[in-house]
């Protein structure tokens, strides 16, 4: 064999060796799937979605007389989605870790929905002897008014006493139902054994209804207890960290995966500089698999430029979903006021600056009467504009450093802070009724409401013998006095405090 020929067979079989060689660096380098990898991506954005409505719809189920149950089902589809996109990748498949992180997703999205079928059949009973109460209550009072006239004066005085035992029964378990606390529990339980105590001196068919309206009684009194207990359980359902460690599992495979790039593409790298010695020797025959390499550094880096930029677009997404859900957890949809547990929170530190300042903290609980008749006569969508309106109206006469909260259906409280006399809480009563009932008109229809407030304060070091629960009770109380000094009023709690000055 001559050196020519040596030489041909050589370049025949390194040739095909070479280009086999540069085409697997080549592969490599092209593992990670960008678009499998938004896509993934996108699916626990999607899931994170859904799963925070759901908590949004559930505690609207729990605020309502009504719910749209439809909207209380778990996100499935990009569940199966994301397990579907995540069995794609051979990178993924592979990573023990993600696979585990996996598994303990759909665990805790499976508890979840297993809470969530309890909560819908409990919220079912619950709201049936919620919208039934009232009705039992108006059936037995007009079979009260029917049985006092034919009976005797006696009789009718007995009958008379028992109506106004379930009136106050219908007070409490509503007011039950709203803010279900031990106090409240315990009143209902003491009317309805009021009510039992004398059942056998009735006749039958008042005994009968009696019996009825005491139904639905127990059922609000047991099941509300055990439905909010429900959804504590659904709030503490580990959905949200078993999603974020699915996201860092990804986040280590993706990393993994990069880091397998960026070496096979220094190989690569490596490799062309081998070819690139060749290519002095072979000259112009390599001259093409040398244009080869600069079209593959080229494509290369357009793919990292493309994933960086991705990388920055999601991370300013992820950051604005979070300071959504952060606005979702303070604010009521509806008005944009704080809710409630951001009112807690503000009374809270106010107290506590009342008891270093010496100052005085007020705060007004008022609800709107006539709402109701408004929300019958031109249904909630009209209603939920008076609300905002009201909210704007109100706000028009605080200051900046006081605060404005719905506590949810027609229920607001305004904090005050750094209340120098009563005249500057009067003023503040006065104004808020003043704007409330100048709503006379809404989307074209004539309306009347008006307020009635309750107010509590407290007053310097006296206040670090008050919490934010009792304050707020004491202007529930009081505004209850006002709604039955005739409405359209205000009254003070007889716990407030004061400075000497007013």
């Amino acid at each position: 064999m001559t050196i020519q020929r040596l030489r041909l067979v050589l370049v025949a079989v390194l040739m095909p060796a070479a280009m086999l060689m540069l085409a697997f660096l080549y592969s490599k380098t092209q593992a990670l799937d960008v678009d499998l990898q938004n896509q993934i991506e996108k699916d626990i954005r999607q899931l994170r979605q859904f799963d925070a409505e759901l908590d949004v719809n559930l505690l609207r189920a729990r605020l309502g007389t009504s719910a749209d149950y439809a909207k209380l089902k778990l996100p499935l589809n990009p569940l199966q989605s994301l397990e579907q996109d995540l069995g794609q990748a051979s990178y993924t498949k592979q990573s023990a870790l993600l696979q585990q992180a996996l598994q303990q997703l759909k665990v805790s999205f499976g508890l979840k929905q297993l809470l969530v079928g309890q909560f819908l059949a409990q919220d079912a009973t619950l709201k049936d002897a919620i919208i039934n109460f009232p009705g039992a209550i108006a059936q037995f009072q007009a079979l009260l008014v029917k049985t006092a006239a034919t009976g005797s004066p006696l009789e009718g005085q007995l009958l008379d006493a028992l109506g106004n035992k379930v009136n106050n029964l219908l007070t409490v378990i509503f007011r039950f139902n709203l803010t279900p606390d031990q106090a409240l529990g315990e009143q209902t339980i003491a009317a309805i054994d009021e009510i039992e105590r004398y059942q056998t001196a009735y006749p039958p068919d008042v005994r009968l209804r009696l019996e009825q309206v005491l139904r639905h009684a127990r059922t609000i009194l047991s099941q509300r207890i055990v439905e909010d207990q429900l959804i504590a359980n659904i709030a503490a359902a580990p959905t949200v960290v078993s999603v974020n460690a699915l996201s860092s599992a990804l986040d280590q495979v993706f990393t993994q995966a990069l880091d397998d790039k960026q070496r096979y593409r220094s190989y690569l790298f490596a490799y062309a500089g081998v070819l690139l010695v060749l290519l002095l020797y072979l000259g112009l025959r390599l001259v093409k698999s040398y244009q080869v390499i600069a079209q593959v550094n080229k494509r290369l880096q357009a793919s990292n430029e493309t994933l960086e930029r991705r990388v920055a677009e999601r991370t300013a997404a992820l950051e604005q979903q979070s300071a959504q859900m952060k606005q979702l957890a303070t604010r009521d949809a509806l008005t944009g006021l704080i809710n409630r547990r951001q009112l807690m929170d503000l009374l809270a530190h106010a107290l506590q600056r009342a008891e270093r300042r010496a100052s005085v903290v007020v705060v007004m609980f008022f609800d709107l009467d006539g709402f109701k008749a408004v929300n019958d006569t031109y249904g909630h969508a009209c209603g939920d504009l008076v609300l905002q309106e009201v909210a704007q109206r109100v706000q028009r006469h605080m200051r900046q450093e006081d605060w404005l909260a719905r506590l949810g259906g027609d229920e607001f409280v305004i904090l005050l802070e750094e209340v120098r006399t009563r005249d500057g809480a009067l003023r503040v009563a006065e104004e808020t009724l003043t704007e409330i009932e100048s709503i006379t008109q809404i989307d074209g229809h004539p309306i009347a409401i008006s307020a009635s407030i309750g107010i509590s304060s407290a007053l310097g070091r006296a206040s670090i013998r008050v919490t934010p629960d009792e304050l707020l009770n004491q202007a529930d109380h009081a505004m209850y006095q006002a709604k039955q000094d005739g409405k359209r009023c205000y009254r003070f709690s007889a716990d407030a405090n004061w400075s000497e000055a007013t």
